[in-house]
């Protein structure tokens, strides 16, 4: 069971900038890392694509396109860095995983080619004067909310 996740500055910066630039609709996009001992680090994320869907109360990515950018990511690292889940906008609202987000959470866990037993949701919310930010996982069929530390990742320890 994870501890705590981990997310780079950079990664948590794009994250917001993308939500703030469709706000007050919902974005979103993939989460990129690698599982260290007890934790989990999120090193990049992947946006929505141009062929996104964004609205008021729902995102859908462009999964195609999210597909390429994450296989170039995969190929450049010799795998060691992968999908580790997915991170969405509620603009205005709560950070809590909504039952769609769950969903969407065991559609991942159940499909063995995204090799993600545990996936991650993370969560931006509010309205840019104050913003929140909350990480899911689904674990054993549970929902659980993991504590969130930001970090500067050095790309040069993949090739340690």
């Amino acid at each position: 069971m994870t501890e705590k996740c981990w997310i780079d500055t950079q990664a948590m910066m794009s994250i917001m900038a993308k939500a703030k630039e469709k706000y007050p609709l919902e974005t979103g996009g993939v989460l990129i890392g690698y599982h260290k001992g007890q934790d989990v680090i999120i090193t990049d994320i992947i946006g929505p694509g141009h062929g996104a869907i964004h609205e008021q109360f729902y995102f859908e990515g462009d999964t195609d396109w999210q597909k390429i950018k994450m296989d170039e990511i995969y190929d450049a690292t010799d795998g060691r860095l992968r999908y580790l889940g997915d991170w969405h906008s509620h603009p205005d609202g709560p950070i809590n995983a909504s039952p769609l987000d769950l969903e969407a959470m065991k559609i991942v866990r159940d499909a063995p080619e995204a090799l993600t037993p545990e996936p991650l949701m993370l969560i931006i919310g509010g309205d840019f004067s104050k913003i929140w930010f909350e990480v899911w996982e689904l674990a054993d069929s549970n929902l659980r909310s993991l504590p969130i530390k930001e970090f500067q990742f050095d790309r040069e320890c993949l090739n340690a």
